[in-house]
């Protein structure tokens, strides 16, 4: 949701992140395997015992993330405190999210935060945006591959963000799938675009019936100059229960799962304004 939020978006990667973080020397032994020497399979094994984290253990990602988040602590008298907060929020395992309201934004945000990952020998590489202005700011070599090229021939470049295709040039979500009406419907990226937003309102709809019930939640930004643009951000269904139910307690379920998904939008997108939930 995070991306969905500003105009700008920006994507990018911690270049071999989880060989970047160390395993304390106490801890070494829990990551211990054995190696032929030589590539003999007839001699005897070798013990040898990780230094780093590495892919595939369940606990990398999470030590990993852990150390990312302290590098940004450290940084607080450096840095501003939008790029903390990226840095500290805007990371799913080495992959990096953010969006922004304006170009400047954007470029003070890239730089801050490669130089506050510098600062822990982390390297931000795989810069995507959907701004020409803001990838034109960013060294060629931490770019993603061919990506000015394909925005300048004016050819559709998709870039997977989380798993789900982001079309750069049109700006916008789409599935891969093998349904031919569901691959072909496109989301917009941004919940706002294009627009300077004085104020956001979220509207919390549910409903029910005896065979299910579900809500969903629509953020509404206002510009300052009265401009309005509504767009869906959360839904959920769920089967009503075997037990026989009645259809008030059903409405009371739909009411609560209404006002989870709108505490859940509140606080990934940072949003104090007012919410309001809805039910019949």
């Amino acid at each position: 949701m995070p991306i969905q939020k500003g105009s700008i978006a920006i994507m990018c990667d911690v270049e071999r992140m989880f060989h970047q973080f160390h395993v304390i020397k106490e801890h070494q032994d829990y990551l211990r395997f054995l190696w032929w020497d030589k590539g003999d399979l007839n001699s005897k094994p070798s013990v040898y015992r990780m230094r780093v984290h590495l892919f595939g253990a369940a606990s990398s990602p999470g030590c990993c993330n852990f150390g990312l988040k302290h590098l940004a602590a450290q940084g607080r008298e450096k840095f501003s405190k939008e790029t903390i907060q990226f840095i500290q929020r805007g990371f799913y395992v080495d992959d990096g999210l953010a969006s922004v309201t304006s170009t400047a934004e954007a470029i003070q945000l890239v730089e801050e935060s490669r130089a506050l990952c510098k600062t822990g020998n982390l390297r931000l590489h795989k810069f995507v945006s959907n701004s020409k202005e803001v990838l034109a700011a960013i060294p060629e070599a931490e770019q993603a591959q061919a990506k000015d090229q394909d925005m300048a021939l004016g050819e559709t470049h998709i870039e997977r963000a989380l798993g789900v295709q982001w079309c750069i040039e049109a700006d916008e979500f789409q599935s891969e799938s093998d349904l031919p009406k569901l691959a072909a419907l496109k989301i917009p990226r941004s919940y706002s675009k294009n627009i300077d937003i004085a104020r956001y309102e979220l509207h919390n709809f549910s409903d029910a019936s005896l065979n299910g019930y579900g809500a969903c939640s629509y953020l509404r930004a206002i510009s300052k100059e009265g401009q309005i643009t509504c767009s869906l951000v959360m839904g959920k269904a769920r089967v009503t229960p075997t037990k026989q139910t009645t259809i008030p307690r059903l409405e009371l379920s739909s009411a609560v799962t209404s006002v989870r998904n709108a505490d859940v939008i509140k606080r990934e997108l940072e949003i104090g304004e007012s919410s309001r939930v809805l039910l019949d």
